[in-house]
């Protein structure tokens, strides 16, 4: 059992606000969630954190919900931890009917890399996370394993899924950058890169500035890395994008229209809403998880783990 610190979480959510400002985002959504992590921390004094080591890599995560149902695992974006996902875990409705986990990153949070080293790449995030993802899934009280990933760790998501088919059942997007054409570094990606403003972000947000432009300097290549992938990725994909989110262009949304077959994928536009609508839309969020949670019962049902019923 490991107390909570709420000062990284503060440096965290402070990294995001920043973010935002830069992009020109209103960071009202989470400002408002600043509230519902404090309402994690004031009804758990104590998060029971699980680590898992294998190969160079330490996981951290956090788990709840019923562990003979299906398992859905939360991967937060970049900056982040698992504690973006804290009100989902907090989900009765979910945890009575699944198994619940947020996870830190590989190199985020408590998630260390024995060579203290950081492992930006999208690619070497899948592989370092490759043994346990698969132990989950075959742990799981159904064999079955639901992603939701936001932002960036809505890229990491479907690279899980295309380089381990067979321990995903099925993926959730949620406004993550897909297109390579639409994912050069930005011109505040370029500033952090100047010593003086790389210190000044690491000095007073923690490191976590540095880390996440490491992530999105290379972001380009590591969707190019992932293009012809996009075909061999034949579960359920859902995809939600907003249509004013001010950090992951809304047109992202189209390239996964582009990659994926129609019957596997259903695409959800948000055209009012903002990069963190899994904050101020957590009912439409959790409606999809659903779904997809329905999905696995029905395959399940249909005795063949090949059927597909519908999405």
């Amino acid at each position: 059992m490991t107390t909570l610190n709420w000062p990284n979480a503060g440096r965290i959510l402070t990294t995001w606000l920043l973010i935002l400002t830069l992009a020109g985002c209103a960071p009202t959504a989470l400002r408002s969630e600043f509230e519902s992590v404090n309402e994690y921390y004031r009804t758990h004094d104590k998060a029971e954190f699980q680590f898992d080591e294998h190969g160079t890599l330490n996981l951290r995560y956090v788990e709840t919900g019923d562990p003979d149902k299906p398992t859905v695992v939360f991967v937060h974006g970049t900056p982040g931890s698992w504690m973006f996902f804290s009100s989902y875990l907090n989900d009765q409705s979910l945890q009575r009917d699944a198994h619940l986990i947020a996870i830190d990153r590989p190199g985020w949070g408590g998630s260390t890399l024995a060579d203290g080293d950081f492992e930006p790449e999208i690619e070497g995030q899948s592989q370092l996370s490759r043994e346990w993802l698969c132990e989950l899934s075959a742990a799981s009280g159904t064999g079955e394993l639901i992603l939701v990933g936001h932002s960036l760790g809505g890229t990491l998501a479907p690279r899980l899924a295309m380089d381990h088919p067979d321990c995903v059942t099925a993926v959730l997007i949620l406004a993550a950058p897909m297109d390579p054409d639409l994912s050069a570094p930005r011109w505040y990606n370029h500033l952090a890169r100047i010593p003086p403003f790389g210190w000044l972000a690491d000095k007073m947000l923690g490191g976590g500035m540095r880390q996440s432009n490491k992530e999105m300097m290379i972001l380009r290549s590591e969707l190019e890395k992932m293009r012809p992938l996009w075909a061999n990725l034949t579960i359920p994909v859902i995809v939600i994008q907003g249509g004013k989110d001010g950090l992951v262009n809304p047109d992202h949304a189209d390239f996964a229209e582009k990659m994926l077959p129609g019957k596997n994928l259903k695409t959800i536009r948000l055209p009012d809403d903002d990069h963190f609508f899994l904050f101020t839309n957590r009912a439409l969020v959790h409606e999809q998880i659903r779904s997809l949670l329905d999905f696995t019962a029905a395959r399940s049902a249909l005795g063949n783990v090949d059927s597909k019923p519908a999405l």
